[in-house]
């Protein structure tokens, strides 16, 4: 069973094989926010094979944010929207696949291409599309570079919000295909490569040094800022993708060893 809702799909139909096969009788379901009004586009399928069905009510911002308290409370939680980013015992993830055709972006993106060896990246939703786009830039004479990254990241060239380790550092500059800024911006942060961007929606636009290097120097000036400040809030994330105890720590003892007061929230 594939579930199409709009541009996306979704391939319920193993999540089903699985939950079966664990012989899981309650299940509870996470989703991002985006897809909560098509609750039960997911709930049904499970409930026709004889499932109790609980539904997070919590946000859900990516694969690193898993409903603890949920999954304590049923046999499997399904995941839905994300892949697997740290392995969590019975979670079972149904990754998202968009169906638009990227091939027109990509190919207006050659146009703004100026090295030959290109790192190839995208979102989660776009990485059926890779070899396809890798197909396209070959023929026309680029030398493509998809990397696995490291244990967070689940795919060939995907990348997250805060992880860009699939792409290969040795290219001349990025592709990015996949909507939207925020990814992108991150690469070109984390490499300091110029990144193109091939979106399906918005068109090809590219991200270059001085767009970074502005957003650096605003963070320099805030930091800059903070340099008179006596007292220190840490905010300490304890979601079980996102908790970083050994970095609160090192932060906490920087803070005491010149003589600033803080407290870890």
């Amino acid at each position: 069973m594939v579930q199409t809702m709009s541009v996306l799909e979704f391939n319920i139909e193993d999540a089903l094989v699985e939950v079966a096969k664990r012989g899981a009788e309650t299940i509870g379901i996470s989703l991002p926010t985006g897809l909560k009004r098509r609750i039960f586009d997911f709930v049904h399928p499970f409930e026709e094979i004889g499932c109790k069905v609980v539904v997070s009510g919590k946000p859900c911002h990516g694969g690193c944010d898993i409903d603890v308290e949920l999954l304590e409370r049923v046999d499997v939680l399904v995941h839905v929207g994300h892949s697997k980013v740290v392995p969590v015992e019975n979670v079972i993830y149904i990754e998202p696949r968009s169906n638009v055709d990227v091939k027109g972006c990509v190919e207006e993106s050659v146009k703004h291409l100026k090295g030959s060896r290109i790192a190839l990246t995208t979102i989660l939703q776009y990485v059926h599309k890779i070899d396809e786009v890798v197909s396209i830039l070959k023929n026309k004479g680029f030398e493509l570079l998809v990397s696995s990254g490291d244990t967070r990241i689940s795919h060939k060239g995907q990348v997250l919000g805060c992880n860009f380790s699939a792409v290969d550092k040795a290219c001349d500059e990025v592709l990015y295909v996949g909507e939207g800024g925020f990814h992108p911006l991150g690469i070109a942060l984390a490499t300091g490569k110029r990144v193109v961007v091939a979106d399906p929606y918005f068109g090809v636009r590219v991200i270059d040094t001085q767009e970074t290097e502005k957003l650096i120097r605003k963070r320099y000036g805030m930091i800059w800022k903070s340099m008179d400040a006596e007292t220190f809030g840490i905010i300490h994330c304890t979601k079980v993708g996102q908790t970083r105890p050994k970095v609160v720590n090192h932060i906490h003892n920087l803070c005491e060893r010149y003589g600033k007061k803080c407290i870890v929230i």
